[in-house]
């Protein structure tokens, strides 16, 4: 079991990296707190050598420019957010590229992005394409014939490198307590092993 998220690529465009320090500052769980500032110096740290090292390597002038303000200061064009959104999705490992289309309106005045995108999407395919995750909820979309219809949707679809299921966990909870929030589902129980097998197996 483990936690699933998604990069906020939007905030990072809007807000910058460096925005998030005075919010981690305030978190009162000590060791949260450090790991997470600890966190925000590495991804600055490695943006500084990413940048050495494309100046080192010839790159374009524009891309070593962009990449010493994003994604640690906030976007302000169109270039500047795409090379922010593809540095986030490789700090994730390109495991989701978010929603591009929406988070990168705010950026475009216009402008032919059409082989800014490209290289965005190619980073993506290049990185083993897409896996489907399927949120499995429970009372919801727990059941056979649901399992049987994304299996049918998906098996054309040539990017498509499987289906991952991600079963409902109660890990959550314990962010909850640290915001300070009510968790609504702590009655709600996960599936067991061999249910989480049964569902794999429809799949294939």
């Amino acid at each position: 079991m483990y936690t699933h998220s998604i990069p906020n690529y939007e905030r990072v465009l809007q807000e910058g990296f460096l925005s998030y320090i005075p919010r981690i500052e305030k978190i009162d769980d000590r060791d949260m707190r450090e790991g997470l500032l600890h966190l925000v110096e590495g991804i600055g740290c490695h943006v500084s050598r990413c940048v050495d090292h494309l100046a080192m390597a010839g790159a374009d002038d524009e891309l070593v420019s962009a990449l010493k303000k994003v994604p640690m200061h906030p976007a302000q064009t169109i270039y500047e957010a795409v090379v922010a959104w593809n540095f986030v999705l490789y700090l994730d490992g390109c495991d989701n590229l978010g929603c591009v289309a929406s988070g990168l309106a705010p950026y475009h005045r216009g402008e032919d992005i059409t082989g800014l995108l490209g290289a965005l999407f190619d980073n993506l395919d290049k990185n083993e394409g897409w896996s489907i995750r399927l949120p499995i909820i429970p009372g919801f979309n727990d059941r056979a014939d649901h399992f049987l219809k994304v299996k049918g949707s998906v098996k054309d679809l040539a990017f498509c490198q499987g289906i991952e299921i991600m079963p409902y966990h109660k890990l959550g909870e314990y962010k909850y307590q640290q915001l300070g929030r009510e968790y609504h589902c702590g009655h709600v129980d996960g599936p067991s092993k061999e249910q989480i097998k049964a569902w794999e197996m429809l799949l294939k």
